[in-house]
């Protein structure tokens, strides 16, 4: 299965420092390839991977402790059919909620005709 380009980079940085300076070793799951083969399977687009945005737009996730990465880990999955309409697609940190997730908002446009 071939990489997303604009997943394949985050998340990918060191492991968390242990009291001695010394790098922690990460465990990596295969969540994410999953996922992208789930999307592949069911015709399903992942809406907040296919705008470029600066790094801290597309971060979804704050570790509770500072030395660790944040990471995009929250995604907006929508119908293959309906992906022409949506805009845009981004993280927002700067809300008021005690969360270590960010809210992603994803803008859409729907051209209706009567009937």
């Amino acid at each position: 299965m071939r990489n997303s380009p604009s997943l394949s980079g985050l998340g990918t940085g060191s492991g968390p420092r242990g009291d001695t300076g010394e790098v922690i070793p990460v465990q990596r799951t295969d969540n994410s390839d999953r996922q992208l083969q789930l999307c592949l399977d069911n015709r399903l687009f992942l809406g907040n991977t296919s705008f470029r945005h600066k790094e801290r737009y597309c971060l979804t996730w704050r570790p509770s402790e500072s030395n660790q990465r944040w990471t995009q880990v929250d995604h907006i999955v929508i119908s293959h059919r309906w992906r022409g309409s949506t805009e845009d697609c981004r993280s927002f940190w700067s809300t008021c909620l005690d969360s270590v997730d960010a809210l992603i908002r994803e803008r859409i446009c729907l051209c209706l005709t009567g009937t």
